[in-house]
């Protein structure tokens, strides 16, 4: 509340019991803010405010800057990224964990697609075309690289698929006999279900693959990896 010439001081406003606030202090802003810019900062994943109460009284060409507002939003629900950051932090420095972490996910994700497509398509060469085509297109380039945990999110996206393919021997091209994923191993299922729990845990949005993991066993009738699969991360994650 600001009186700007308009009423009393907020300093000299008191409320007496069961009065009406705005009675007492009719001069206030809704929002802190003017306008919202979703996609600011130089790699435009930051969430910048401008305006507010000192672009109200004192009003100016340009729009002030909020700076006092913190721009970095935790996520309490994607834990997994901050936390490795901050590990590799103390030696690096955070902007630069992040850096790496993102680098290293993305070449790592460009060979699970590779390895992934090499199992649909049944073709070395196409598969490398269409790892090439995604690891270097726009949405990968432009989100995956500069926001803290997209890049996990690509990641684990990758990942999960071509661990299901692998673990329940699906495809045309089966993963050969006595791989450690194959068959009705429990361990591949227990694999399975870790990396499904730290999936969620990098983005809430990827409780989707859990989903295509639980449709998938249903459809194919495998009722016993279920526990292991599909309960299991969700124990872990909850």
């Amino acid at each position: 509340c600001l009186g700007a010439g308009r009423g009393p001081e907020l300093q000299d406003t008191h409320l007496a019991d069961g009065e009406d606030p705005l009675d007492a202090c009719p001069w206030f802003d809704r929002r802190f803010c003017h306008t919202r810019d979703e996609r600011g900062g130089h790699y435009r994943n930051q969430t910048i405010f401008f305006g507010g109460v000192r672009q109200r009284v004192f009003p100016a060409e340009n729009n002030y800057l909020l700076s006092k507002v913190p721009l970095l939003r935790y996520r309490l629900f994607s834990p997994l990224a901050p936390l490795v950051a901050s590990l590799l932090g103390t030696l690096t420095g955070i902007p630069a964990a992040f850096l790496i972490i993102n680098i290293l996910l993305w070449l790592i994700t460009a060979l699970l697609f590779y390895e992934f497509l090499k199992i649909v398509l049944e073709d070395a060469f196409f598969a490398f075309a269409g790892a090439a085509i995604f690891t270097t297109s726009l949405p990968m380039l432009e989100w995956a690289l500069p926001v803290m945990v997209d890049m996990g999110s690509y990641f684990f996206a990758c990942l999960i698929p071509l661990l299901y393919l692998r673990l329940f021997n699906s495809g045309p091209n089966p993963s050969p006999r006595g791989s450690f994923l194959q068959g009705r191993d429990i361990r591949g299922e227990v694999c399975l279900g870790l990396c499904l729990a730290l999936a969620m845990l990098t983005k809430p949005m990827l409780l989707i693959l859990l989903l295509f993991v639980l449709s998938a066993s249903l459809y194919e009738k495998r009722y016993a990896s279920i526990p292991v699969t599909c309960a299991l991360p969700l124990a872990l994650v909850m």
